[in-house]
């Protein structure tokens, strides 16, 4: 994708700005002690309620795939612009 222009903090002006998609994969194992569960959650957020949460995230994906075997689809962008 191709922009012509873009102006940062109203005091410069880039032009010929591309961007760079990237996709990645990730494969995540359900573990016992939830390591890898929280990739999209601040644990810090939860605080004293982080060890239910990490136990009901567990045992729900379980359900849903016994082998607990997940993976992650992870999307990023970057705009790269020529000074």
């Amino acid at each position: 994708m191709q922009r012509d222009s873009l102006a940062l903090s109203g005091r410069i002006t880039v032009t010929g700005i591309d961007t760079r998609p990237k996709v990645m994969r990730r494969r995540t194992a359900v573990t016992a002690s939830g390591h890898g569960l929280l990739t999209g959650t601040a644990p810090a957020m939860l605080g004293e309620r982080r060890k239910s949460f990490e136990e009901d995230l567990r045992q729900t994906l379980l359900t849903h795939e016994p082998a607990g075997r997940y993976e992650e689809t992870i999307r990023a962008e970057a705009l790269v612009a020529p000074r």
